[in-house]
């Protein structure tokens, strides 16, 4: 029986301001990104019989079915593991996420203004904390990410990325409110504190550089006037970067940890681990070079490394005592060779080159070269494959790189509303 007028009308509106309350919710609170999801899910449901054939084409996108063969192939790989096996309910939740966004796109504006000012919201309580010198991580222990302050800072990154890139259409258009979401943004990634999140940064202000003199994506006056204002504070996220001792020594233990890690892993910190555990990801991999060791076996495999033979992790038998806890090698390829073998790996680097190869074909896209740029930052020091915020965050990505496969596929004129490029 059909769906009355009135009726669809309604749901659509619980459908785009549960989407709006979701990207809002993504950078603050799990328990409020699960809620508007899940009443964003039911309206999309109501809605389907309406939608079977735009859907239909957005399935068919290259982007989309690497991004499906990914995460099904992250549960089917229990089957090779001795893991517990993964929930439906969070396989299911990704691989709908590009569905139910698809046919957002003509409110991308408003939703990802939201996604912005959630951003901001939670940069103004960071502030106010850091003021009253109770510290940014109080907050986030409390409130946030499950005490993991990372996941914030990826959502800070990408709220910087999207206002760099699409300020002028979002709900920012007046010159004080876009200085304001720069600002905020900025903050948060400062007071988050964490090396990964100016690399991010740094990744989305080159590719934002990059796209603007290779692509004749705004105009020329203003192409200018973006690519000398993204310059300037690229050169000063440089000059940071460069002239903070901390900074510079990081990177040369970082760097050294691959070739003489024996030496300089007295302390336990996570960055000087990132080559060991790279190292051990290939060596797992080696071990299990078609399918990998399987879905949750990362730990397992260290720690069995680590007891019989640490010195192919360059470590020595103390160090590797506290090593063999951690449970991915913080790499998004590592991982995917490590538990998925090289099936895992290709699928891994296609979806990655179909997003590219959309984003360049498109005149405009220069918000999903940057949104990819800053995702691939963060995969090189993080699960990104593993972890929910990751993970959504690359389903926006994947939506808007289908999107433009399937309006190319349908020959429409113009540059119609894609989802990261409404202008």
């Amino acid at each position: 029986m059909p769906r009355a007028p009135g009726f669809q009308a309604a749901a659509r509106h619980v459908e785009r301001w549960a989407c709006f309350a979701w990207f809002a919710a993504l950078p603050n609170s799990n328990s409020l990104e699960a809620i508007s999801f899940s009443v964003w899910l039911a309206a999309s449901v109501s809605l389907l019989p309406s939608r079977l054939n735009a859907l239909a084409s957005l399935v068919r996108s290259a982007p989309f079915v690497l991004f499906a063969s990914m995460c099904l192939l992250r549960f089917a790989s229990v089957a090779w593991s001795d893991a517990e096996v993964q929930p439906l309910s969070q396989l299911s939740r990704f691989l709908l996420l590009p569905l139910m966004l698809g046919p957002l796109v003509g409110s991308w504006p408003l939703l990802l203004g939201g996604f912005i000012g959630g951003a901001c919201a939670c940069a103004i309580i960071l502030i106010v904390r850091n003021v009253r010198f109770e510290g940014t991580r109080t907050y986030v222990e409390l409130i946030t990410h499950g005490k993991d302050i990372g996941m914030m800072c990826v959502c800070f990154v990408q709220a910087f990325g999207v206002v760099l890139c699409l300020a002028p259409a979002l709900w920012c258009r007046h010159a004080v409110m876009r200085l304001l979401a720069f600002g905020l943004t900025v903050a948060g990634v400062l007071l988050c504190g964490q090396r990964t999140a100016i690399l991010g940064t740094t990744a989305g202000l080159a590719a934002y550089l990059l796209m603007l003199i290779s692509r004749g994506s705004v105009p020329s006056g203003e192409r200018r006037r973006h690519g000398v204002s993204a310059g300037l504070a690229l050169a000063a996220v440089l000059v940071l970067l460069v002239s903070n001792p901390r900074t510079r020594e990081w990177a040369t233990r970082w760097a050294a940890s691959f070739d003489q890690p024996a030496t300089l892993l007295a302390d336990k910190g996570l960055a000087d681990d990132r080559g060991p555990l790279l190292r051990a990801a290939f060596i797992i991999w080696s071990d299990h070079p078609l399918l990998g060791a399987g879905a949750g076996s990362f730990q397992p495999e260290l720690a069995s490394l680590c007891k019989q033979s640490p010195e192919r992790l360059g470590l020595t038998p103390e160090r590797a005592s506290g090593f063999s806890t951690l449970t991915t090698s913080h790499n998004g390829l590592g991982d995917e060779l490590a538990c998925r073998g090289v099936l895992g790996g290709l699928i891994y680097v296609s979806l990655v080159a179909s997003i590219l190869w959309a984003a360049l074909r498109r005149p405009g896209s220069v918000a999903l070269g940057v949104s990819l740029a800053i995702w691939l930052a963060f995969s090189l020091t993080d699960a990104v494959t593993l972890r929910g915020t990751h993970l959504a965050i690359l389903a926006v990505i994947v939506t808007a790189a289908a999107t433009i496969n399937a309006q190319r596929r349908r020959d429409v004129p113009g540059d119609g509303p894609v989802a990261l490029d409404q202008a």
